[in-house]
């Protein structure tokens, strides 16, 4: 007897978003045993939904040579979840590492996307944002070269990646919103850890945080009204978690086929916390309790999920994303 099952439209949604970065991978890997690429493979973690998570691991085909670096090894959580108030995760999020033959990660790439537009809108912005930003990444002569794997670059070099990454995200979230004459969009806040640094790119309201020492400092600025006002003094960040305008953003991908990204460089030490989320957890959770949980001497995960439970303690108002990125010191795994 064949028995059949009926997807949820759902269901579905997050079945294809799985397969779609896992295909574009295997595709480049097909084409590097054929000699026609010559790019690592990210290792990928993706997360999407309250209760849909979804993990993809790919195998590496390359054995890489470590860069000296200040930092041992990386270590990555992510976690998100729709909130109390919305039926739809918009967000998304991407871990995606290189590892040399003793499992410590090269290079970590860490991308937080936080989609607008409405239902099945949004969720697709944030997808295809990551999704083209991922594939830029794969395909840039930086890595397909292995100069990543040198000391031959600057920081710059490394910045105009992360430029090269998101200025392909915008452009396909702008084609799709173009296609489709829709009101889509999405924010992104992606980092890269390699050779002891964090390198940092940001549209939109989605932030970078660093936490060292017990003290958090937010690395990225807010293209948002609040943020604005903050800066000038008009209202109090508490004030901004409240205000009837907190979720107004001035920039954000898909609104042109052309975007300025802001972008930051940070040098890390062992034991750094880095974190990237999308502003339903910021917006709920003040940035001393933020810092306080992602400190505790815990599980990353642990600390992942206890900053979801503090946003929706809180309220929940929106979809809550947390990468949590941790470094130890050279000489440990």
């Amino acid at each position: 007897m064949i028995s059949s099952t009926v997807l949820s439209p759902d269901d579905a949604r997050v079945i294809v978003g799985a397969l779609l970065p896992c295909a574009i991978l295997l595709a480049l890997a097909e084409l590097r045993r054929a000699g026609l690429a010559t790019a690592p493979v990210f290792l990928m973690s993706q997360h999407r939904g309250g209760g849909d998570e979804i993990t993809q691991p790919l195998p590496a085909v390359t054995r890489l040579h470590r860069q000296e670096s200040s930092i041992g090894n990386i270590l990555a959580a992510a976690r998100t979840d729709t909130g109390r108030a919305r039926k739809v995760n918009e967000d998304d999020t991407l871990v995606a590492e290189l590892s040399d033959e003793r499992g410590r990660v090269v290079c970590g790439l860490y991308i937080v996307a936080d989609g607008m537009g409405g239902h099945e809108k949004g969720e697709v912005a944030s997808r295809t944002a990551i999704e083209a930003a991922l594939e830029s990444l794969q395909n840039n002569p930086f890595f397909v070269d292995g100069t990543y794997l040198t000391n031959r670059f600057q920081d710059e070099d490394v910045l105009d990646v992360l430029r090269d990454a998101v200025a392909a995200a915008n452009r396909a979230v702008y084609k799709m919103r173009v296609g489709e004459r829709s009101d889509m969009g999405t924010t992104i806040v992606l980092a890269m850890v390699l050779g002891g640094k964090v390198y940092i790119a940001n549209v939109g309201d989605s932030r970078a945080y660093l936490i060292r020492e017990g003290y958090i400092r937010q690395l990225t600025e807010d293209h948002s009204l609040v943020e604005r006002m903050v800066a000038t003094g008009q209202i109090s960040e508490a004030e901004a978690r409240m205000h009837p305008q907190r979720n107004v953003i001035f920039r954000w991908l898909g609104t042109d086929v052309q975007v300025e990204a802001d972008m930051f460089v940070e040098r890390l030490q062992p034991y750094d916390r880095l974190l990237l989320c999308s502003d339903g957890l910021n917006s709920m959770v003040p940035d001393a309790a933020i810092g306080h949980i992602a400190a505790q001497d815990l599980d990353l995960d642990h600390r992942a999920r206890l900053l979801i439970q503090a946003a929706n303690d809180a309220g929940g108002r929106d979809n809550i994303s947390v990468i949590l990125v941790e470094t130890t010191p050279p000489d440990q795994g």
